[in-house]
């Protein structure tokens, strides 16, 4: 069974840089360190045919397997264990009973006749695998460097291990760093990391086999991510068997899914498989259990930001359904949806320009004026907003009954707006009725220059000169007017 949460797309006003920076990090120590793995095993495996150990060592194991009952095995291999292509190398070196009797000398004693030659080949095996990166930098419970806490958790055995684990940390990624943020996530995703560790070198404490992969920290995003998101529900993808399908659950319920399957996995497949279960149980545990201190013990978790979704959803539905009323041309059954919209999202230009538009076929009402005034208060601060503006300027112009209501300060915006995006003819008859109360309005004079200069770019020489000359006479002795002065020059 596979579980995993695709809840929200990326959001690149708060992109998740940790969770990016991790996935970089994995995929960077994979290409510049581990795609020679395969080699250097190869090469392990060669010396350990070459040195004559698997010779001494083989013979023995399987007749030790034989008597421990694992006939498949035995019985499908067993007469291959002079082959280096067969499977015998990683299965005697990843067999830690036996390692250990071979190294407490019940296998191969003193008295053998080969026994010192064993024995430097067994130091070579050491060697060689310890020069390895896997053997060399991955956790081994038995000899564990401390350093290896760490590092094992960047390593991987193969494309496919390092794909599927940065897959999960992508997804849970991003729902687990807009909770806590950058620098906490840092600090819990390592966390974790120890965690899984410290549960797998608990379970087995003597064994060999190195661990090496992020799922065990990637797991901590699983415990932290039901627990920080408890009842809310987040989307998920669910593979079993031959049958797929998205579905929406509340996280707990995710948590408990993903726990409970690495227990029943662990207790069925432990002996079969060599999936670390105990990591990634001692991960999930790790992340639920700093996800609860966080959440409950601090101020560190975003609740609004987790919420977002939510709103978002609930933002989509509402406008749709208000559009809807709005394209079956029923704008007064539209309106009220949009009223109601404004009141929870003010400033939003997709629900102001529906106002608009369920509200512009009655020109005279004053739940028109009261939806271009809503836009016209607005800061220009986009292309879309400016649009929406304009628009609704010019609408509110030309409809407006029993004439359009527009104060200075309104009078002002649209001034610079539409000598940045409308013609010099539609923006002059408003710098001209702003000119005759220049007390009114804020470096009107600077305005009638701009239009001037718009005027030039237009071909209309002879009304930019007008408006320079204006301009010397009326705002003498100001910025203004020394331009105009300079700009006369050039218009003569």
């Amino acid at each position: 069974m596979l579980i995993i949460p695709f809840d929200r797309p990326i959001d690149w006003r708060r992109p998740p840089v940790v969770t990016f920076a991790l996935v970089a990090v994995n995929v960077l120590v994979f290409l510049g360190f581990q795609l020679d793995d395969g080699r250097e095993l190869q090469r392990v495996k060669t010396y350990y045919y070459e040195s004559g150990l698997a010779e001494i060592e083989l013979p023995r194991y399987r007749a030790w397997l034989k008597a421990q009952g694992d006939d498949p095995f035995v019985e499908h291999f067993g007469d291959r264990i002079d082959d280096p292509a067969s499977p015998w190398f990683g299965r005697i070196v990843s067999d830690e009973a036996f390692t250990r009797r071979l190294e407490a000398g019940k296998v191969i004693g003193p008295d053998h006749p080969e026994y010192e030659r064993w024995q430097r080949g067994r130091e070579g095996l050491a060697q060689r695998l310890d020069q390895t990166t896997v053997w060399g930098h991955g956790l081994r419970p038995a000899e564990s460097a401390p350093t290896t806490f760490l590092t094992h958790m960047f390593l991987h055995g193969g494309w496919f291990h390092l794909i599927g684990n940065m897959l999960f940390l992508i997804t849970l990624g991003l729902l687990v760093e807009v909770a806590l943020g950058s620098l906490v996530l840092t600090g819990l995703y390592v966390l974790s990391g120890f965690g899984a560790a410290g549960l797998f070198i608990a379970l087995q404490p003597q064994g060999l086999m190195p661990l090496v992969g992020a799922s065990g920290a990637v797991a901590g995003l699983v415990g932290l991510c039901g627990v920080l998101y408890g009842l809310r529900r987040i989307r998920f993808f669910y593979f079993i068997g031959f049958y797929f399908d998205y579905v929406k659950a509340p996280a707990l319920v995710l948590l408990g899914l993903w726990l409970g399957k690495e227990v029943y996995q662990y207790i069925r497949f432990s002996e079969l498989s060599n999936v670390a279960f105990t990591a990634h149980i001692g991960g999930i545990l790790t992340g639920a259990l700093a996800g609860a201190a966080v959440r409950f013990g601090t101020n560190a978790v975003d609740e609004e930001a987790m919420d977002e979704r939510e709103r978002t959803e609930a933002f989509e539905r509402e406008l749709g359904a208000a559009h809807e009323r709005l394209a079956a041309m029923e704008p007064d059954r539209a309106r009220p949806l949009f009223e109601r919209m404004v009141r929870n999202w003010p400033d939003n230009v997709r629900v102001l320009d529906g106002l608009f538009r369920a509200s512009r076929f009655a020109p005279a009402s004053d739940a028109y004026h009261d939806a271009v005034h809503r836009i016209l208060r607005l800061e220009p601060t986009d292309d879309e907003t400016a649009e929406l503006m304009v628009t609704a300027f010019r609408d509110y112009r030309r409809r407006a009954r029993p004439k359009p209501k527009i104060g200075g300060a309104v009078l002002e915006r649209m001034i610079d707006l539409l000598l940045r995006r409308g013609s010099a003819e539609e923006v002059a008859p408003l710098v001209q009725a702003a000119l005759k109360h220049p007390q009114r309005f804020n470096g009107i004079e600077e305005s009638a220059i701009r239009l001037a200069r718009k005027y030039q770019r237009e071909g209309e020489r002879a009304r930019a000169r007008s408006l320079y000359h204006y301009v010397l006479q009326h705002f003498a002795d100001t910025a203004a007017a020394r331009q105009a002065e300079r700009a006369l020059t050039e218009v003569r």
